[in-house]
């Protein structure tokens, strides 16, 4: 009797811890038929993500420097990739969350020495274009202030990296980054991104909550008994 009541109340703990878990924001890239078709998803506001650059282009509007791909070898599927100062950034909310996890993959191709992926997030609200292509080159590149938090900042270009990351939890906004820092201004370095994903895990109801409780009791009391 006792292992049956220690295991009715493990599977409820199996259902609580699951049914909180939850997914903020994905993307692996395979649902956009090719570039064209991603811009419009972009300037659609359909994909949830923004179009940005952080530092002044060798040339270009933003969108011809943002597309997806599958010619180069970074894992399987589609990926996003970005050049001469472009990125794409998205947009969550982590409140009401006890952990907030940012997963993505990342790598660069043919990056000069002075180049690197750029990752990171700002909490606050920021200014976007309404067509959801927006530069931050004239406000003074504000990934380099102190309200930006940098996740990575990197020029590996070997082979694929795998990056997991606790974000804060609490913030009603929280914008996350990536794009191609193309300090040599040569254009030919890319930056590439996969697998984007954030999930959360959720402050139990005050009823999730109360269940719980009264589970614990209940086995406390019948071991007592027993």
């Amino acid at each position: 009797m006792k292992k049956s009541l220690f295991f009715l109340l493990f599977l409820q703990l199996v259902t609580i811890r699951d049914s909180a878990a939850v997914t903020l924001f994905q993307d692996n890239f395979n649902s956009y038929a090719n570039s064209a078709a991603f811009h419009q998803a972009i300037l659609n506001g359909s994909s949830g993500w923004e179009a940005v650059r952080f530092q002044a282009p060798a040339d270009g509007s933003i969108l011809s420097d943002i597309g997806v791909s599958n010619l180069i070898p970074f894992g399987q599927g589609q990926f996003a990739v970005f050049a001469d100062n472009a990125g794409i950034m998205f947009q969550v909310s982590t409140e009401g969350l006890t952990e907030a996890m940012l997963s993505f993959d990342w790598r660069t191709v043919a990056a000069d020495y002075t180049d690197y992926f750029a990752a990171g997030y700002f909490v606050g609200d920021l200014p976007t274009d309404s067509d959801h292509t927006t530069s931050f080159v004239a406000n003074g590149n504000p990934w380099w202030h102190t309200d930006w938090t940098s996740i990575v900042y990197s020029r590996s270009t070997a082979s694929r990296s795998i990056v997991d990351y606790l974000l804060p939890v609490g913030e009603a906004s929280l914008w996350i980054a990536f794009w191609y820092n193309d300090r040599s201004c040569d254009r030919i370095g890319v930056g590439l991104l996969d697998n984007v994903r954030v999930t959360g895990s959720e402050v139990p109801e005050p009823a999730t909550a109360m269940l719980l409780g009264s589970a614990l009791v209940a086995f406390r009391l019948r071991r007592r008994r027993g």
